[in-house]
């Protein structure tokens, strides 16, 4: 069963969890295959693939960032569609959903993500995503993709407490999590434990495409949703790069054990643009 979910509404089961009190979480790469990015003025699509596991049920997560560069040249977007098909080889069977978007006021982009289930490493992934612009109703342009589904059967979920990226071009993100809980007297006796996770993010250019000189003065916005179902889409933090390109984002959340937290880092430019990178770990337990 393939089923598409908007960034508002996820509900997703990791299989590692964190160890409590203190835990540090590193930056890696691992589970994480290969991202795409991809400019189609005035769309700008990213797109990853990862493993996680779904009620025991092996699963690709596939999360998509547009971006919106219709006010570059004064263009007002009414919204977009981010659609997936899969087909299978031998049984060429669609299998599509979509779901209407709109642009974020301040950063200028979107970010939507979808799960298949069971994936299999022979059968294709088409995305497209649509923009709209002076109607809601007829598109203006489109960015389409075809690539091959990752294969989460051999994969597997992550087994470390590690944030991963996707590694997009533009920016480098990594990402840190301590974990810790309070106690807190019933009034008829005991204890209730109410755990905390404080990640902190470390964000600057990629040294490859753009310099620190690109970044430095412009916002910078860290977002995260959790598979736990009761924060939804929210804003981390907001902040400024310093002078160097730099930014450092911190924000503490409630963690669920078992679930798996995402982060959408969205850096602007210099020049207007805006570059995400998507990390994602276990919550802490």
């Amino acid at each position: 069963m393939f089923q598409f979910k908007q960034r508002k509404d996820r509900r997703r089961s990791a299989s590692a969890v964190l160890a409590v009190s203190g835990t540090l979480l590193a930056a890696s790469a691992a589970f994480a295959p290969a991202a795409h990015a991809g400019e189609d003025v005035p769309l700008s699509t990213q797109f990853d693939q990862h493993c996680v596991t779904l009620n025991g049920v092996p699963t690709d997560e596939i999360t998509v960032n547009v971006e919106n560069l219709g006010p570059q040249s004064g263009l007002t977007s009414t919204g977009l569609i981010v659609a997936y098909s899969t087909v299978t080889p031998g049984n060429v069977v669609d299998h599509t959903d979509n779901s209407w978007l709109g642009f974020d006021a301040a950063r200028h982009n979107a970010t939507a993500t979808f799960a298949v289930a069971n994936p299999s490493a022979a059968d294709t992934l088409k995305l497209q995503v649509t923009g709209f612009w002076s109607s809601s109703t007829t598109p203006q342009s489109a960015d389409t993709f075809t690539v091959p589904v990752a294969n989460c059967a051999l994969s597997g979920s992550p087994g470390t407490a590690v944030f991963a990226s996707a590694g997009f071009p533009f920016t480098t993100a990594s990402a840190t999590a301590t974990c810790g809980a309070r106690y807190v007297r019933l009034p008829l006796g005991g204890f209730r434990r109410l755990p905390w996770e404080t990640i902190t993010v470390q964000v600057g250019p990629d040294g490859k495409n753009l310099t620190g000189a690109w970044f430095a003065g412009a916002p910078v916005w860290a977002d995260y949703w959790t598979d736990g179902g009761t924060t939804g889409y929210t804003q981390g933090q907001t902040g400024t790069f310093d002078g160097n390109g730099n930014a450092t984002l911190s924000f503490t959340v409630t963690p669920t054990a078992g679930t798996e937290w995402d982060l959408m880092i969205s850096s602007r430019t210099t020049d207007g643009r805006t570059f995400p990178q998507h990390l994602w770990a276990p919550s802490c337990s």
